[in-house]
Parts: structure tokens; sequence; C-alpha cells
């Protein structure tokens, strides 16, 4: 496996500015819970339509955060909604979760080692 996040990638998106990457953090932190809840509620309630949309969704948001791995497996479960494959789509979603938790905590420590550089 490989890196969860690509830190280069990420830090020339936001032109090595800490402060911003900080706020880009605090963001996605932030919503992916939502945007988890929304997939979950999508399975629970056999909409294949929203699972798709939902995951195609977070695939932006981890796509823009440099987190490869994780919007690839976005990817899967979107293309799970969008052939109707709910039962795929939830298993699917039990590994994206877990990884996602990781990549929330990668991108937390990336912003505040870089704060602290900025800082120190």
């Amino acid at each position: 496996m490989g890196a969860l996040i690509d830190q280069d990638a990420l830090l020339e998106r936001v032109s090595g500015d800490a402060e911003f990457l900080a706020h880009m953090v605090a963001v996605f932190v932030a919503d992916v819970p939502v945007r988890i809840e929304a997939l979950k509620s999508a399975i629970a309630h056999a909409d294949a339509h929203a699972v798709e949309r939902a995951a195609h969704s977070l695939k932006g948001a981890l796509a823009t955060m440099a987190a490869d791995e994780a919007a690839a497996e976005a990817l899967r479960l979107e293309q799970a909604g969008r052939s109707g494959a709910l039962v795929e789509a939830k298993n699917l979603l039990a590994g994206l979760e877990r990884r996602v938790a990781r990549v929330s905590d990668a991108l937390r420590e990336l912003a505040e080692r870089l704060s602290e550089a900025a800082a120190g």
C-alpha cells in the first residue's frame, strides 16, 4: 500500500501555505463524517443513485487532498452505486471509512507539522 496522501502534490496545491493547508484540512475533516453518513443512509435506503452521488462527492474531496488511493476506493464505491450493486457498496464503504479515518489523521499531522515549522 502506498502513502495515504501525496504530501508533495498537496503542498504544491497550496503553494506551501501552511495556514491555508490547515484550513483545508479542517474543512475536510469536518465534512467527511457528513459524507460518510450520506453514504450509509443511501445504502440503508437502497438508493443506488444517492450512493453514486455521495461517493462521487467524497472521491472529489479525497482527490483534492491528494489521497489518491482513497479516491480510487471511492471511485469503486461510486461505480457500485452506478451499477446498483448495493451489497458491494456496503462492503466497500466499510473499508473506505477506515481508510478515510487514516487519511484524516495523516492530514491533521501534516498540517500540524507544517504550522509548527512555520511558527518556529
